[in-house]
């Protein structure tokens, strides 16, 4: 079967070009095909993505990146192109079991840990170093090729994206469960600590044989022979991304410490005290109404019981036991005021010396249209008038209940003058039914 005619962008058309051998793998995103390119005796690997019309400029704009990477731990990217809503992407066809079809077969031994990581780590400096970062954001077994040599390759770029440090979150949730870090869940922006993450939930299957998605966010200790190097892989996974190695070039060095025979740094082996971690949880701005969550974790041991000061805050679950436990914030907005700052405590009852979690989110400012306005005070004015005012009244509240929670606000006001004044309408024309039903018609008629 031929790939379908690339019609690029000066109208030049290159006709079955590529023509396909065997599906490599299948998924919910698209295909990857080992291809033959028919002008010169070449394989290729040819990655098909379902793309909307919408996100073909988007597409090309990364493709174009993509096709300037240059990393031995990369395959190379040397065409890309578009037909009938999907995208395809060129790049070197690359031998060798994925990282996932080795462990399901064995365990990595420490070293080939070590080694892995330092290779993963090593492409992952050179991804973050570009200007700007690019966040691959999908790192697991399934994408790591292990080839001939002992080399790595890192593969699908599916979901990559640069990273933008004006947004405060992800536009939307992506990453595989088990490797995608908390901040991939809507609670943040991913960022190079994003992949670190990752790169850590991989090297604790490699270590294990336990796979991260049968329970995400939770890493049992390992009881390894290698000191540091449990620390090291914890350390990484850390739900917070702000206790997590801050650079792949700092996880490199650990790695490559490791390796040598030598100690980690001190900020690496040192056991965090008893408490919440992280202490302060900033849940950022959201909207009245939204329900946030966020994972957290209770160092120690424990068998107690953890109160909010606040009703908006709470905390599943709430009796605590065990060693090293894992609760989920839950805050609901719904009952504060909008435009608001609110902060909350979290303690634990009946412990001493163990300072409090403060948690801290901003409510969204009711926004409110002039269109809303407008037509609100006009259907206000008209409720002055008789008869009409009743019409009035009705059209605005079937506005007022057509209009989002957050539009309404300005309305209010409006509905309770125009409701008033046709109710005074009423009553005066009841009033006046009254006393005609009174006067004496009889006796006039007669």
């Amino acid at each position: 079967m031929n790939l379908v005619r690339a019609v690029l962008n000066n109208g030049d058309t290159l006709a079955s070009r590529y023509q396909v051998e065997r599906v490599l793998g299948q998924g919910g995103m698209g295909a990857v095909y080992l291809a033959r390119d028919l002008r010169i005796p070449c394989q290729w690997a040819v990655k098909e993505m379902t793309a909307e019309p919408e996100a073909e400029a988007m597409f090309r704009a990364e493709a174009e990146v993509l096709c300037s990477l240059k990393h031995p731990n990369l395959p190379r990217i040397t065409d890309f192109f578009g037909e009938d809503g999907k995208q395809y992407l060129v790049m070197d066809y690359v031998e060798g079991p994925t990282l996932e079809q080795v462990l399901s077969q064995r365990r990595l031994t420490l070293a080939e840990v070590i080694d892995l990581g330092r290779q993963l780590s090593e492409v992952l400096e050179y991804l973050h170093g570009l200007t700007p970062p690019l966040i691959f954001r999908d790192l697991k077994p399934a994408n790591v090729i292990m080839a001939p040599g002992g080399t790595v390759k890192l593969i699908d770029f599916g979901i990559a994206r640069h990273f933008q440090p004006d947004k405060a979150s992800d536009t939307r949730a992506l990453g595989t469960p088990g490797y995608a870090a908390p901040e991939q869940y809507g609670h943040g922006q991913s960022d190079e600590r994003t992949d670190l993450y990752a790169l850590g939930a991989t090297l604790y299957q490699a270590l294990s044989g336990r796979d991260p998605g049968q329970a995400p966010f939770q890493f049992p200790p390992l009881g390894l022979a290698v000191p540091g190097l449990e620390a090291l892989i914890l350390k990484a996974v850390s739900l917070e991304p702000v206790n997590r190695f801050q650079s792949a070039r700092e996880l490199r060095l650990a790695l490559q410490a490791l390796g040598g025979g030598q100690q980690l740094p001190t900020q690496v082996l040192h056991s965090s005290p008893a408490g919440f971690d992280p202490r302060e949880v900033r849940l950022g701005v959201v909207r009245r109404g939204q329900s946030v969550k966020r994972m957290i974790l209770l160092k120690g041991d424990w068998n107690a019981r953890l109160v909010s000061n606040q009703r908006w805050l709470q905390v599943e679950p709430e009796h605590v036991q065990g060693k090293d436990v894992r609760v989920e914030l839950i805050a609901h907005t719904s009952g504060l005021k909008e435009g608001g700052h609110f902060q909350a405590e979290l303690t634990v009852q009946g412990q001493q010396g163990i300072r409090p979690m403060s948690v801290e989110v901003d409510v969204e400012r009711a926004h409110v249209s002039f269109f809303s306005q407008a037509l609100s005070f006009l259907l206000c004015l008209a409720s002055v008038l008789p008869v009409i005012g009743f019409v009035a009244t009705g059209v605005l509240g079937v506005a007022y209940l057509s209009t989002p929670r957050r539009e309404r606000a300005a309305m209010k006001i409006f509905v309770a003058v125009a409701t008033l004044l046709s109710t005074l309408w009423l009553g005066f024309f009841a009033l006046v039914g009254v006393g005609l039903y009174q006067l004496p018609w009889d006796r006039w008629l007669q």
